[in-house]
């Protein structure tokens, strides 16, 4: 998302009216690119299905199906952006990513936190010094100075 952000790319989207509009990435906008299985190629149908009275106001409402359960999968129909194994291994990471903020209701380590751990691991007066987190990612912060 910062990437599209910070090079000004903008993503098609359909305001309340259903008419195209172009705007600004947000998380939502690229979950909904990389969940769409058209992504990889995919025609697909019935990946929700109809629960009857399941909201607050009594109305029908959609709940997505398991993978394995979608009605109709054709492989390989649409030119494709990315192959099938890659799409999977795109939703098992994003389920993943999802259960682990339901279990904390954290976004990763705090900026203070990775501040403090990466300054409290050595000298004072050090240049900038890097630790890795999770997932290949790397804080690195100016450690302070105690002078």
């Amino acid at each position: 998302m910062r990437v599209f952000n910070q090079r000004n790319l903008d993503l098609p989207r359909r305001d309340r009216h259903g008419d195209l509009r172009w705007t600004r990435a947000t998380i939502s906008a690229i979950a909904k690119i990389l969940g769409n299985p058209a992504y990889a190629g995919a025609f697909v149908y019935g990946r929700t299905r109809t629960c009857h009275g399941t909201c607050e106001s009594g109305l029908p409402s959609k709940a997505p199906r398991p993978i394995d359960q979608w009605r109709i999968v054709v492989k390989d129909r649409y030119p494709a952006y990315i192959d099938w194994p890659t799409y999977e291994k795109i939703r098992t990471i994003v389920a993943d990513n999802r259960a682990e903020y339901m279990r904390t209701k954290t976004r990763g380590l705090p900026a203070t936190a990775s501040y403090c751990c990466t300054a409290s691991l050595g000298a004072q007066g050090a240049d900038t010094r890097c630790m890795s987190v999770t997932r290949g990612w790397r804080v690195c912060v100016q450690p302070p100075s105690y002078t």
